[in-house]
């Protein structure tokens, strides 16, 4: 694998703050590597900006915003949830651009059921604490319920996401288009030309491993599954993740 740029790309309403600790720690496994992790339209510094509600539409913003056009060699993708949506996309639509990809916990239409892209117990919670809830914190406090497996942490990544959330809001419209985006989007007939890695946490409370799992017979893809972590595996457990991809035979 060409390690020489990574594109790091999240999910839904999420921005890069949100990496936390994980470029750094991703840096030490590829030292001579950089990095950039661009917000989506409707996140971070680009929370101003209505989503759009296509992923092909959202991926083409993120190409503008770092400017791929200008850049001497293919990136590598290391993407998360609906930016695993991305990253399909992109490896399909300019093949050139893009070198590899390694994909966390994501679903996609025409591969997986609706009922394991987003387990069906979290619906209401999602409506009624998510969309619908106007106290920042609470909201905060469930996302992260949601997503991480790691209870000694919570409360610190409480206080940090809140202010994330207060000085770049996201607004509940722009969650609804997200969620609109990642729902419409369809797997391609013909999966990306480039090496893929999928990885996946088996205790994901958000999204069933079973999606990973049939995205990777599908399409005949190395699956590497972590037993304990939730949704978000590169804040629960960077080390592991990164350990895999170093010691991937797609990086050699």
């Amino acid at each position: 694998m060409n390690t020489n740029q990574w594109v790091l790309l999240r999910g839904l309403s999420r921005e890069a703050r949100h990496w936390g600790e994980f470029p750094g720690i991703f840096k030490q496994y590829f030292p001579q590597s950089t990095f950039l992790t661009p917000d989506l339209p409707g996140n971070g510094v680009h929370h101003r900006i209505k989503s759009p509600t296509s992923i092909t539409e959202i991926m083409e913003f993120v190409r503008d915003d770092i400017k791929i056009q200008s850049m001497q060699q293919p990136v590598n993708i290391l993407a998360l949830s609906m930016g695993a949506m991305l990253a399909i996309e992109w490896m399909k639509r300019y093949p050139n651009e893009c070198h590899a990809g390694v994909l966390i916990n994501t679903s996609i239409k025409g591969i997986n059921p609706f009922k394991h892209r987003l387990r069906p117990e979290n619906y209401g919670r999602i409506v009624k604490d998510i969309l619908l809830y106007r106290d920042v914190k609470a909201k905060e406090q469930c996302i992260l319920q949601l997503t991480s497996n790691l209870p000694n942490q919570q409360s610190q990544l409480i206080n940090d996401w809140t202010g994330f959330a207060q000085s770049a809001p996201v607004s509940h419209l722009n969650i609804f288009r997200q969620l609109i985006a990642a729902s419409r989007y369809r797997a391609p007939e013909q999966k990306p030309e480039q090496p893929l890695l999928l990885l996946r946490s088996l205790s994901d409370r958000l999204v069933n491993s079973a999606s990973s799992q049939a995205i990777a017979q599908h399409w005949d893809l190395p699956l590497l599954t972590h037993p304990e972590a939730g949704h978000d595996l590169p804040l629960d457990d960077p080390h592991w993740v990164c350990n895999n991809v170093k010691s991937w035979p797609g990086s050699l």
